[in-house]
This record gives C-alpha cells, structure tokens and sequence, in this order.
C-alpha cells in the first residue's frame, strides 16, 4: 500500500467510529484489514494503479448508516470521482471542506436527513456531473455560484425546504445540462425561462411547487426533451400549442394547475407519449381530434376538467400499451365506447362523474387484466353486470349512483370476483335478496392477504371514500375493503355470506328493507370500522357480540325496529344518540331512556363531532382522482405503485445511467 492510500483507510476508519447502527455494513473496514481497503465494502480503487480510492459507494442500505459526514477527513480523498450515500440516515449540514474532493464528478447525497442550505463548497466541484441532493431537509436558496459547475449533466435537488426565485444566471453556464427535477419545493415565481436556452435538457421536473403565470412557448426549443412535469404549480392561460413540436416528448404532466382553454390540436404530433397527465385544470375541449394519434400512450389522466362531448370510437384501442385511463369529473355525454381488442392492456377505466347513459358495454370482457373499473355518477342503465364476474383480476367495481336495475341474482361463473375489495352497487334500484352467492366468493375479503403492506399514493391520486362520515383522500387501499349496497330496494334478511368477509372494515346496507333480526356473527368481522344498517325493517335486540369489535368506529342502527338495552364496551360507549334514532323501544346508555334494572349504569359520553350527515350519506360510498404509481409486482395493488413513483417518485434511470458509464 502507498502512504496515500493507508492515509485514506485510516480517514476511513475515524469516519466509521463516528457512525452509529451501522447493521454490520462496515464490518470489513478494520484496521488488520487496512492493508485491503480496496477490498472494503463500498470502496473502488484506481482499476489502472490501485493505490488510491477513486469511489465510495455505500448507498442503498436503507437507512443503516447514521451520523455525520464532519469526521470524513475530505483531505484525505483528492483522487475520488464518486461520492455515493442514498438512502441511509445522515443528519447535519453538508460541510463546506467537500470542496477538496476537486476531482468529483458523481455526488448523490439523496433520502438522508441532511439539513441547512447548499454549501459554497459544492458550487467550487468544477467537474461535477451529477448532482442529487433530493429527498433531505435542506432549505435556503440556491445559490448562484451554481453556474460555475458548467460540467453538470443533472441536478436533482427534489423533496427539500428550498424557496424563493431561482437567480436569473443559474442556468447561464449549465449547457450540458441534461436533467433538472426540482420538484416538492417552494420555489416561486415564473417558469424559469433560462432553462429553455439549455438545447440538451431532456427532463425538466418543476412539480409541486409555487410557479405561475403562463407556459411560455419557448420550451418548444428543447427538441431533446421527453419530460415535462409542471404539476401541482399555479400555472394559468391556455397550454402552447408549440408544446406538440416536441416529437421526442414521452411525458407531458401539467396536471393540478389553472389552465384554461382547449387541448392544442398539435399535441396529436405527440406520437412518442407514454403518459399524458392534465387532470384537475378548467380544459374544454373534446377529444376526437387528437386523441386517436397516440399509438404509445400508456397512461392518460384528463379527470376534474369540462371536457365534453361524445366519447370517441377509438377510446379503448388507439394504443395497444394503453392500461390506465381516467377522464372522470368532467361533461362527457353519450355512450361508453363498446370496442375492445382482444388481449388488450387496460386495468384501470374510471368514468366517474360525467353524463354518461345507455348499458356498460360487454366488450369489456376482453380486459381480462382489468382490476379496477369506476363508472359511478353517470346515467347508465340495465340489469347488474354479472358477466363482469368473469374478470378474475378485478379488485375494484364501483356502479354506484346510476340507473341500474333488477336482481343481482347469481352467476354461472364457479368463484366470481374471487379477488373483489371494493365492491359499490349503492344508489341504484337494484331489487330482491342481497347477491349471497356473490358475497361467499369474494376471497378478497376473506383472506389475511386483504391486509396486505400500504400502498402509498401521491396527494394527487386517491380514492375520496365517504367514511366516518367525511370525505376524505385514502392513501392506502389496500387496506379498504368495502362492501355497499346502500339506497338500493333489497329486501329479505343479512346474509349469512357477509360473516365468512372476515377482513372487510367497511360495510353499508343502509336504506333497503331488510327484515329480521341483525345477526349475532357480525362480531366475527374482527376488523370492521363502519357498519352502517341504518334506514331498514330490522327487529330484536342489539347482539352483545357487536361490543367486541374493538375497532369499529363508526355504527349507524337508526330508523329501525330494535328492542332492547344497547350493549356496553370500549367502543359502544363512544356512539352518540345519533347511532340509535328511531328506535323507540331501545334503551340504555347513551341514551335517557333507561332500562328496567340496575345494569345501564352510564359510563362517560365522548362528544359527537360537529357538522354529521344524515344517515343517507353515512358511511357510504366513494369516488376517485386519478391517478397514479416503481413498480410493486407482490401486492395486488402494485400496479399503482409503479405509476406514483414513475410520476412522483421520479425514476433513477439517470442514476443507473450516469453509474453504468463510470
């Protein structure tokens, strides 16, 4: 070993004493090993002398290496190109003395906890490539001295407390710069229109932020770009139609802004997009006259706009890659186009909200992969699909608020819906017993897996699911098993079928006619959070089994025929009066008609929350933003994943990219 090189294993060594839970990953950094550093975990030497370390590689440990970087011993490392340290759990500043490693071209500092503003030093690494400083609590401003990196490829500077306007000259000495993702900050002020000037920028990501005003035209200049995200900003005017020069453009997101206008013609030259992302701005337009050109397009999200018009012919066949399309919340009229390739892609269609009639169509039977399919609030008629139960990958089907009628009856398919977690009939005319056959096959709601891990989603893209009586964005439906079959005219008694649903946490059957008494085995439904019976012909008393289910947080048994003492337990002593109206001959706590004995002794009431709904609205049914999610194959839900982290998480191509070549 040179001296230089036992210099860098012992600066090493004092680094690693100052790191705590460290789970075994420097174990090889020791000091009877000195003489092998280039041995070490995560070290690289020179491959042409191999007497120094020309990389420091420890990213990816998920979070195992805490403390510092004040005891690195910079000096120690003037030969080092690469500075690798995502994902662990650093804290403190970024020293300024990083500006000795005058030879770095790869520095990813990214998901740690680093905090303070950029130090001076890292704007004095003139032959910096790659910067990621993402994912970390850093704040302040950036500083222009940026600009003096005019070697950068890419700066990722997402995810931290940065705000204010970026300086006019950052950008001015940045010609190779290739990437810029910004996104999840404060920043402010206008698009940053010195960025149009950078001919090689491939990605621009300004998402989440404070920009506004309008679009300017001049990012038709970038000819290279294929990423444009400008989401969740404050930008407002009409898009550009030179946006539909940009031929290599893949991903287009202006979504959660306050454009206004049509959607350009030019964007059908747009015939490399995979992700087209305008959701929830004020675009009217129709979509015959560009739509049918985007042959690559994988997923499409025009939902929360005044879209209007017919739906066109090619909607479910333009792309042969299509698998995702939201146009939900907007004026679309007319039919739901009945055209689907066989074999096709497609495992989310949400409709929600828009002034859709006649039936559903029956080419949806070639979606074999579908998994969720939404088309509430519309104006569909007919009798319950029950050719969808062929669909054995769908998880989600929600027909609620629509013209639907008839018997749910049974079906000639041997295990329908075998993997169904959220199943919506409500607010239809749907008639005679409630569907058993159906409910004794939804596996999904049987089985342990139906709790399986969260699946994340961004602010962006969540089902609204009216619980607990409010509305609110669910970030994990995984978890949600929901059952409704509200406001329908069902009649007959509860099913035996819903006790084998032991992991359903939400079930509605309020307003029908149901008869008889409520069974005592819904208190096996051990994870139950809402039951709502409320608006029926129930009799009898309460079952004291329902005082067992200790996370049942909501219960609406109004407007019913029950009898008797209402049972005591942890959470039955939180129900307010609300729970219990209309139930003249119910007595007991919390109610001030007493019972007949001494065994209602009142334990303290917890106040009811402000602002309830009636019981029309309680508990029951939900709508969805579009969304959208890495890629997870092992949850049955993955296929969101893959989108939030593609749209949101930004991908680390360009980390493996840059990585590959080094």
């Amino acid at each position: 070993m040179q001296a230089l090189e036992s210099a860098e294993g012992r600066a090493l060594l004092q680094w690693k004493e100052s790191l705590s839970n460290t789970d075994g990953v420097l174990d090889s950094w020791s000091l009877s090993n000195l003489k092998n550093i280039c041995n070490w975990t995560g070290i690289t030497c020179d491959t042409a002398t191999n007497t120094y370390v020309s990389m420091i590689d420890l990213g990816g440990y998920n979070f195992s290496l805490r403390g510092t970087l004040y005891n690195f011993g910079f000096v120690s490392f003037l030969n080092l190109t690469h500075l690798v340290l995502f994902d662990n759990s650093f804290i403190g500043s970024i020293p300024s003395a990083i500006a000795n490693l005058t030879k770095l071209t790869f520095l990813d500092l990214s998901l740690n906890h680093f905090e303070s503003s950029i130090p001076l030093g890292i704007t004095k690494l003139t032959r910096l490539q790659y910067l990621d400083l993402s994912y970390n609590n850093l704040n302040g401003t950036i500083p222009n001295q940026i600009s003096h990196l005019h070697n950068l490829e890419s700066i990722n500077i997402s995810t931290n407390h940065f705000g204010g306007q970026f300086p006019e000259s950052i950008f001015s000495n940045l010609s190779k710069l290739q990437s810029f993702s910004c996104e999840s900050n404060l920043f402010q002020g206008p698009f940053p229109t010195n960025l149009t000037s950078l001919s090689m920028l491939k990605i621009i990501n300004l998402y989440d932020n404070h920009f506004y005003g309008i679009i300017p035209q001049e990012v038709s200049r970038l000819t290279n770009l294929i990423e444009l995200t400008l989401g969740q900003n404050n930008f407002s005017g009409a898009i550009p139609p030179q946006i539909g020069n940009l031929n290599n453009l893949e991903e287009l997101n202006l979504a959660s802004n306050h454009l206004s206008g049509p959607i350009p013609s030019p964007f059908g030259n747009l015939t490399n997009l995979f992700y087209l992302l305008l959701a929830h701005n004020n675009l009217s337009t129709t979509l015959e006259s560009f739509l049918c050109n985007f042959n690559s397009l994988r997923i499409m999200d025009l939902s929360r706009n005044n879209l209007r018009g017919p739906l066109p012919q090619c909607l479910w066949n333009f792309s042969k890659k299509l698998w995702f399309v939201d146009l939900s919340r907007n004026q679309f009229e007319g039919t739901i186009p009945g055209e689907f390739a066989e074999k096709n892609r497609l495992q989310f269609i949400n409709l929600k909200g828009n002034h859709l009639g006649g039936p559903l169509p029956r080419g949806l039977l070639n979606c074999s992969i579908l998994k969720v399919l939404n088309v509430a609030n519309n104006k569909l008629v007919g009798s319950f699909p029950h050719w969808l139960d062929v669909l054995s990958h769908l998880d989600v089907l929600i027909l609620r608020s629509n013209r639907f009628y008839g018997t749910v009856g049974t079906s000639n398919t041997k295990h329908p819906f075998p993997k169904m977690r959220i199943f919506d009939i409500s607010h239809n005319d749907f008639t005679g017993a409630l569907p058993g056959y159906y409910l004794e096959n939804f596996e999904g709601m049987q089985n342990e897996s139906a709790t399986g891990d969260d699946i994340y989603l961004s602010q962006d893209d969540y089902i609204d699911l009216v619980l607990k009586r409010t509305e609110r964005p669910v970030q994990s439906y995984n978890l949600f098993t929901f059952l409704d079959f509200s406001n329908n005219h069902f009649h007959g008694e509860i099913p035996e079928s819903i006790g084998k649903l032991r992991y359903i946490r939400f079930l509605n059957l309020s307003h029908n006619q149901l008869i008889g008494n409520i069974p005592s085995w819904l208190g096996n439904l051990s994870i139950l959070e809402s039951l709502d019976l409320s608006s029926n012909q129930l009799e009898g008393k309460i079952p004291e089994q329902l005082a067992t289910l200790t996370f049942l947080s909501v219960l609406n048994l109004s407007y019913n025929h029950l009898v008797g003492p209402i049972p005591h337990g942890p959470q039955f002593n939180t129900f307010n009066n609300d729970s219990y109206l209309g139930n003249t001959a119910l007595c007991g706590f919390p109610l001030t008609i007493q019972c007949q004995g001494n065994n209602n002794r009142s334990p303290p009431q917890t106040p009811a929350p402000d602002g309830e709904e009636d019981s029309g609205n309680f508990g029951g049914g939900f709508g969805w933003r579009s969304v959208v999610i890495g890629y997870c194959s092992c949850m049955p839900f993955g296929i969101f994943v893959g989108y939030v982290a593609f749209l949101y998480g930004r991908p680390r191509w360009f980390v493996r990219f840059v990585l590959a070549g080094r």
